[in-house]
């Protein structure tokens, strides 16, 4: 079988991940690289300033060490972030990176070793250097395999309209205002009644903006599975191409072998291992996961919509699909992938049609942003 080329943006990323590499933390693996003119400029990765000791060489992680969450005061953390050591690179080599794009790939690093590609997102540290740099976008990883492509643009405008607390990357679901002689790193009572868990589900049409969605949910403080994940898994360990139709049969077949809900009970377990309060869970595809996931104490369906045509030029300008796949084409493929008489298969429509809220994609980031607060609204606690 002939291997599809690496597109320009795989292959940054792929430098990226190489940079990565060299990393010294303990909760991360992240690697950056600047782009202008299509030439490499810059590199950087996470890692203590130079000539001070890493977390490596002094045996501990300072936020691990006192049990802070991960995304929150970074002014404990003695790294400097990928995003910022590539800007600083560039300016100690007296390089210009103004107009340039970033390249940003990141692994998690748990405590037992193990490591999964993030959906990395710069931090706010790292998005106001970014802003000030002059870059243009911002293109990064992604757990599934893809690339979410930001737009510097978007985030000035977005903080012109919010404020930088609005973009909560490291405050949860809002800054929190301690009392005065409050410590902000004591521990929580185990006696206090335990917070209940919540589960934000997203499914929806093709290229409708669903990770656009969850990657948002995740900014927003929440946690990120993907049954998607799961199917590329399965596929790795059969030695299969992580390909849509790949991943659809692999889908179809777990689901015939071990029962229609087998992918939420599969995120379910990975929520009660890793003990976690806000979830949220995309690539929902059959009504069995969504039975499976309202076994939690919280549970709720987003539906994400959008336009046909805006979705087929959405696919076309990620590159989700080839250029000679007419429009027609591409109706029909979903349309085949929407229901089906056997249960195991994909049932997307019967997914929908099970959601409790409704967000239309057809406006800016912005808008899609403010319309999904508007449901956060009603049903965080």
């Amino acid at each position: 079988m002939e291997k599809r080329p690496t597109n320009k943006e795989e292959y940054y990323l792929n430098i990226a991940r190489e940079v990565a590499r060299k990393s010294k933390c303990y909760r991360a693996m992240s690697g950056s690289v600047i782009v202008r003119d299509d030439q490499i400029v810059s590199a950087g990765y996470i890692g203590a300033p130079r000539k001070t000791k890493d977390c490596f060489e002094r045996g501990n992680c300072l936020r691990n060490k006192l049990n802070v969450p991960r995304g929150q005061r970074y002014e404990l953390c003695r790294s400097v972030h990928a995003e910022q050591n590539a800007i600083i690179n560039a300016a100690r080599a007296g390089v210009n990176v103004l107009g340039g794009d970033m390249y940003l790939y990141g692994e998690r690093v748990e405590k037992d070793g193990t490591q999964e590609v993030m959906d990395m997102t710069p931090c706010s540290f790292c998005k106001r250097m970014v802003i000030n740099a002059g870059l243009n976008r911002i293109v990064c990883s992604r757990q599934d395999g893809d690339i979410n492509v930001f737009h510097v643009l978007d985030w000035i405008r977005d903080w012109q309209v919010g404020d930088i607390v609005d973009d909560a990357f490291q405050y949860g679901q809002g800054l929190k205002v301690y009392k005065e002689g409050e410590d902000p790193l004591k521990k929580e009572d185990p006696t206090s009644p335990k917070k209940q868990k919540q589960i934000i589900g997203v499914t929806g049409t093709y290229s409708a903006g669903k990770d656009t969605v969850a990657e948002y949910l995740k900014n927003k403080g929440f946690s990120h599975f993907s049954c998607s994940d799961i199917l590329r898994d399965e596929a790795e360990k059969m030695g299969l191409e992580k390909n849509r139709d790949n991943l659809i049969k692999i889908g179809n077949d777990l689901r015939r072998q071990f029962g229609v809900g087998i992918l939420g009970s599969r995120i379910l377990e990975k929520i009660e291992k890793n003990s976690l309060t806000q979830t949220a869970v995309s690539s929902i595809r059959n009504p069995g996961e969504i039975e499976e996931l309202k076994k939690s104490d919280s549970f709720y369906l987003i539906k994400i919509d959008a336009p046909l045509p805006l979705r087929y030029s959405r696919a076309k300008a990620r590159g989700d699909i080839e250029d000679n796949v007419s429009f027609d084409r591409f109706k029909a493929q979903e349309e085949s992938e929407m229901k089906s008489p056997d249960p195991a298969n994909q049932q997307i429509i019967a997914c929908m049609n099970m959601a409790d809220f409704t967000i239309i994609n057809d406006s800016t980031l912005t808008n899609l942003h403010a319309k999904i607060d508007q449901v956060l609204e009603k049903i965080v606690k």
